[in-house]
């Protein structure tokens, strides 16, 4: 068994130290949930037609020249489900339970070269043996490109055993069978699915792969699936061992029913949530990743997208001693709308502890300048000759994050803000074009001005107003694109809604069922602690998979969260029953079939909720049983001092109910066996000595619960019986069954007295000794039959013959686990 740990405990686990091994998200899901989801398939199986097959054959258990074998008939395998008995994070496995819930066992001993049947059991779902098996889950792990399924894939399977003999060889043996059988079942029959991880739309968070481990919990049988998930742009983590100090990852709070956790990585978080933020800025959700597995460093660079800045107007009061004298002017300085592209420039990073922003804006404005009043009269139309009024701006945002645990998922806080930023005229003016264009100016207006010298006059005065203007237009860039950005790298947001985004989006159970939070933390990873429960716009029958007394009154279905305008509908599941009970289509209260109405032990019916507005549904796997109590072996041919474990099942109203007993009815002293009980495990004991003068003891054995009764039979044999019953090459389909009685290689057959022992059905032809009239309509899965002869020499003979009802042939193949193909005495 594993330690498991409350929230408290988790949160002090995973504070400020990386737990992820290299993966970027940890699902983990409780048995008992992930449980629910296989009933939901295995109903839909029966839906489509795709459910195991009933399994008939024989299976050889060994003894001297393989003398024993065991016989079963139309078995039918329940739901697989998860139970964790000696899987852990070492092992790359998790085991499988499957339970037989109808069908018929005997149990055949050679005798030289005669098979007879030494015992017969009868199962339904109340006690039916049970087959293990370890799924081999690196061989179910899966690409999200090939549909991304968390699937259990009963062929990709090992160790199976199947409990239905006693001893670990014989379960083995059987599984061996099993596993044979598996692998010939189609994919349909054999691939059982949970949900899906899928691509989503969030670069950070596509998975790309995921692995299937599973972990024990504190109690037997309990445990968790984990899917280890990769991302893109990543390798393969490490699954963690049990030496690793990697703990049960869901919480054991008391009265908080945990049922799943969700860890993503805080990188993860982190560059998703900046990137998200970043892309609605720039209008672009186009980035390139770089991903450093050696240590997680993750570099994003914008690849398009960027921040318009619209036009912008403003007035400027110039003032200039030159060459030429004071000169002042009253300008109108503006610039169009024009794009700070972040494309190749704007880059989110990763570094250890350090998250950081950095945008380096560059690139060229257009300036235009009209002059609104001047004292020198020429002033506008220099400014209009200029060469160049284009200006050079390269402006730098760097901003700092620290992901701050705020209880709610975590927050990425902001803690530095540096803006850098410079704005020049841009270089390269042609001096001479400019030159040339103020001497036909100037010649125009006076021609006898020296030219030259003033050319350079102006060509300083206009440069000097450039610049000027460009120290202008620098702090309006300075308040409009800075402030702009550090608008959209805001102080602080909250990260939460990325893991929460992750699993609305890329983990999608089946049946509608989600991870519903109720715990988001980032002690330094982000971890999503919650319950699997029908998501907001579905419902769940709460009591999935209810066992019903035929005959009971009345069971209440529910569904959660509550609902109203529900539909309900009653539907055979298997077709064992006159009738499959009635249920109020508007309250769920469902009327099951009384015992009468019921074929067999047991009867299964769907019932359905609907939602008629969505048509949402949800179904539940109801078994009618036609009693409370079932024991098995029906009966057992026993030898002296012999042991037999006697298989109870029942079906509780209360958890403290008392549990059925078990007695001898009207024991014989000296002759009878005995009952053995503990901690309600009953065993019968087979008398010591052998009692003379007597063939056989027989016992009825009555187990009682709640006011329903079940007998079953043990003959031990006293000494070897001296008449051997012969029966015909083929039994199955008989209505008439000639028997023949053989004692000492003679046929007594017309001076025996036969008889059916324990009320057993049928009866004896009236003019043909030996001859068993079947009474097909008769409920008991055997009849034993005695032959006893007076042979006054040496006193009475004594033979036993028991058939399994119905009539059947045993297949002389048992089957085999070698082929898998062909004839291998498989029966579907």
């Amino acid at each position: 068994m594993a330690t498991t740990y409350t929230l408290a405990e988790l949160l002090s686990w995973m504070k400020d130290q990386d737990r992820m091994s290299k993966w970027d998200a940890i699902v983990a899901m409780e048995r008992n949930k992930t449980n629910l989801l296989l009933i939901q398939n295995y109903i839909d199986k029966f839906n489509l037609g795709s459910y195991i097959p009933a399994i008939t054959g024989t299976i050889a258990t060994g003894g001297t020249s393989g003398k024993f074998r065991e016989y079963i008939q139309d078995f039918e395998m329940d739901v697989p489900r998860l139970y964790f008995e000696d899987t852990g994070l070492d092992n790359s496995k998790a085991n499988l339970r499957m339970a037989v819930v109808a069908g018929h066992q005997v149990s055949i001993e050679k005798d030289v070269t005669v098979w007879h049947a030494t015992r017969i059991l009868d199962y339904d779902p109340l006690d039916g043996p049970s087959l293990f098996l370890d799924l081999l889950l690196p061989e179910v792990s899966g690409e999200i490109a090939d549909n991304g399924n968390i699937r259990l894939d009963l062929s990709k399977s090992d160790n199976f055993r199947f409990t239905f003999a006693e001893t670990q060889t014989e379960q083995e043996l059987a599984g061996r069978v099993f596993k044979a059988l598996f692998n010939r079942l189609d994919e349909k029959q054999r691939v059982w699915t949970l949900g899906m991880i899928k691509r989503g739309t969030n670069p950070m968070m596509q998975p790309r792969s995921f692995g299937l481990r599973t972990q024990q919990g504190s109690q037997e049988g309990e445990g968790a699936m984990l899917a280890f998930v990769r991302m893109e742009g990543r390798h393969e983590g490490d699954f963690p061992g049990a030496s690793s100090g990697f703990r049960y990852l869901i919480p054991n709070d008391a009265g908080r029913d945990y049922s799943a956790t969700v860890l993503v990585g805080r990188g993860r978080v982190v560059i998703a949530e900046l990137v998200r933020s970043l892309g609605e800025m720039i209008d672009s959700d186009d980035f390139d990743y770089v991903f450093d597995d050696d240590n997680g460093d993750i570099v994003v660079t914008a690849k398009g997208g960027g921040i318009k800045i619209p036009r912008g107007t403003f007035n400027h009061r110039l003032e200039m001693t030159t060459l030429l004298g004071p000169i002042w002017a009253d300008l109108e300085v503006s610039h169009p709308e024009f794009l700070l592209a972040a494309s190749e420039r704007l880059k989110v990073e990763l570094h250890g502890q350090q998250i950081s922003v950095r945008w380096l804006c560059a690139g060229t404005v257009r300036a235009s300048m009209n002059v609104v009043a001047t004292n020198y009269e020429g002033l506008q139309e220099l400014i209009d000759i200029y060469p160049s009024k284009s200006l050079y701006y390269h402006l730098t945002v760097t901003a700092y994050y620290q992901l701050i645990d705020d209880g709610a998922g975590g927050t990425l806080k902001r803690i530095r803000y540096d803006v850098e930023s410079n704005v020049d005229p841009e270089s390269g003016v042609d001096i001479f074009k400019f030159g040339d264009a103020v001497k036909r100016k100037l010649s125009l207006a006076d021609p006898v001005d020296p030219i030259a010298d003033l050319i350079g006059k102006l060509l300083i005065l206009i440069g000097l107003l450039m610049v000027q203007a460009a120290e202008v237009l620098l702090n309006l860039l300075a308040t409009d694109a800075s402030g702009m950005i550090a608008g959209a790298i805001k102080e602080q947001f909250p990260t939460g809604r990325v893991v929460s985004g992750f699993i609305a989006e890329n983990l999608a159970l089946n049946y509608g069922e989600t991870i519903q939070m109720l715990n988001l933390q980032s002690p330094y990873d982000v971890g999503l602690f919650g319950r699997i429960n029908p998501a907001q716009t579905t419902f769940a029958i709460t009591t999935p998979e209810p066992r019903i007394a035929a005959g009971t009154p009345h069971y209440a279905f529910e569904v959660f969260p509550e609902r109203t305008g529900l539909k309900w509908t009653v539907g055979d599941l298997q077709r064992r029953a006159v009738s499959a009970g009635t249920i109020d289509e508007d309250t769920g209260v469902y009327t099951p079939p009384a015992a009468s109405q019921i074929e067999g032990r047991f009867t299964r019916v769907r019932v359905t909720a609907t939602d008629p507005v969505t048509q949402f549904s949800s179904s539940a796997l109801v078994t009618v049983v036609r009693s409370r109590l079932t024991i098995n072996p029906l009966i057992q041919i026993c030898n002296l001092d012999e042991r037999v474990p006697l298989k109870l099942g029942y079906l509780k109203d209360e958890e403290d109910s008392p549990a059925p007993t078990v007695v001898i009815n009207n024991p014989v002293p000296g002759e009878s066996g005995s009952i053995e009980s503990n901690n309600d495990v009953y065993t019968y004991v087979s008398n010591k000595e052998a009692v003379e003068g007597k063939t056989y003891v027989m016992d009825e054995l009555v187990a009682t619960y709640k006011g329903y009764t079940a007998s079953v039979y043990m003959v031990v044999t006293q000494t070897t019986p001296a008449i051997t019953i012969q029966v015909p090459d083929s039994l199955k389909g008989l209505t008439e069954v000639a028997l023949r009685a053989i004692a000492n290689n003679r046929d007594i057959t017309e001076h025996v007295e036969w008889s059916i022992d324990f009320n057993g059905p049928g009866s004896w032809h009236s003019e043909t000794p030996g001859v068993y009239k079947v009474d097909e309509m008769a409920p008991q899965a055997f009849v034993f039959i005695r032959a006893s002869w007076d042979s006054v020499v040496i006193g009475v003979l004594e033979g036993h013959l028991l058939l399994a009802l119905p009539l059947l042939d045993i297949p002389d193949v048992p089957l085999s686990v070698a082929e898998t193909d062909g004839e291998t005495g498989l029966a579907y």
